[in-house]
């Protein structure tokens, strides 16, 4: 259960991470360049990226569980 739910949480964090870092590059291309820049794979930032955070965030958590227990 705790997996399912860090990965929903990756899933949701690197959707919203995807969409500012899309917002992002449009408006350094449009500073730079005077208008839209032709970056096709922009578009697809939110859904890469929440494919990402799905698949680190148990990976990551994991890590941190076992480092953790180690430790004590």
């Amino acid at each position: 259960m705790r997996v399912f739910v860090v990965a929903v949480l990756g899933l949701v964090g690197g959707f919203v991470g995807g969409i500012v870092l899309a917002e992002l590059v449009g408006i350094a291309g449009l500073a730079l360049f005077g208008g839209v820049a032709e970056l096709s794979f922009v578009r697809f930032l939110p859904f890469v990226l929440a494919a990402g955070g799905a698949v680190a965030a148990p990976a990551i958590d994991a890590r941190a569980r076992r480092t953790s227990t180690t430790q004590s």
